[in-house]
Order: C-alpha cells, then structure tokens, then sequence
C-alpha cells in the first residue's frame, strides 16, 4: 500500500479540490487554509478508503510529518489487529 503522504495528496486533490501545484511535503494544513469541515472530511475519506484514523492532526503540521504519522498510526494498528487475531503470541 502507498505511504500516508501519497494518500493524503491523493485525497486533498481528488475528494478537496485542492490544486497539485500548491502540495508539497512541508506545505502545512493551516497554509493549505483547509477548514474545520474540510479536515472532517479528509478525516473520514482517508478511514472510509485505507482505514487510517486522523485524530487531531495540528494545522501547522506539514503533509511530510502528517504522512509520518499516520504510518506510524497504520502500523502500530496493523501491530495490534495481529495481536487480537493471534492469541498464541506467535509471529
């Protein structure tokens, strides 16, 4: 599956609107002037599509660092999922 960047780029161009040209890597949610309602709906696409849950993401955190967190947040459930469904311990 792609990193978290490439699909929140994905979804603020294709589900927001948002214009390619203005995303980058350190751009900033708050720089991207994206609305309360706007980041619920990212919020849900990114659940709905890939099952990441955003939770709070700051505005001045860039896409790069937003990205980064929420693999961290992808793995770390994909950790616990195993866990729930290996109850020997097992790897």
């Amino acid at each position: 599956m792609a990193g978290a960047y490439d699909l929140l780029v994905t979804q603020l161009v294709g589900h927001l609107g948002v214009p390619a040209a203005r995303l980058s890597p350190e751009v900033t949610f708050t720089e991207l002037r994206l609305d309360s309602l706007a980041m619920v709906e990212l919020a849900l696409v990114m659940k709905e599509e890939y099952g990441i849950r955003i939770q709070d993401l700051p505005g001045d955190l860039t896409l790069a660092g937003a990205g980064a967190e929420l693999d961290r947040l992808r793995a770390e459930s994909t950790a616990i999922a195993r866990a729930d469904t290996d109850p020997g311990g097992s790897t």
